[in-house]
């Protein structure tokens, strides 16, 4: 279990570390509701963390307003954790089948293999999905 934990520590330490220093680093722009745009020339495709998004300028000046819409309803819904694309992250229930069933379900999900993430512009990105759980009693 501790192999695992520290596995789990290092795939997401590594990626919010290196996110978290593009934040400090490179230009920052105010947006509404006191979320930070940051343009970066590293990142190769949008993404959100905490209340900051970061795009690269290409992006930023072919279709920013796009871009912003939609990882601004990552900020509103709190997906703030689209470092690993491939990986299921933030799993919640839908509609709840009670909580040990719930929990169960969760489990299961956590449980998967990676996914193939989807592309945009040729980038691995993360993508949201709603899986159907069916329980056998």
């Amino acid at each position: 279990m501790a192999i695992g934990a520290a596995a789990f520590a290092l795939r997401f330490l590594v990626p919010t570390a290196s996110i978290a220093a593009q934040a400090v680093r490179n230009q920052k722009i105010d947006l509404n509701g006191g979320i930070k745009l940051i343009i970066s020339e590293t990142i190769k495709s949008p993404v959100s963390w905490l209340r900051y998004i970061f795009m690269n300028r290409d992006d930023y000046n072919e279709n920013s307003r796009e871009i912003l819409v939609h990882e601004m309803a990552h900020i509103r819904h709190r997906h703030s954790i689209d470092l690993m694309p491939g990986k299921v992250t933030n799993p919640t229930i839908v509609r709840s089948a009670g909580d040990a069933l719930d929990e169960e379900a969760i489990r299961v999900v956590n449980a998967l293999p990676d996914f193939t993430p989807g592309r945009q512009k040729g980038q691995p990105v993360a993508v949201s999905f709603v899986m159907p759980v069916k329980f056998a009693l």
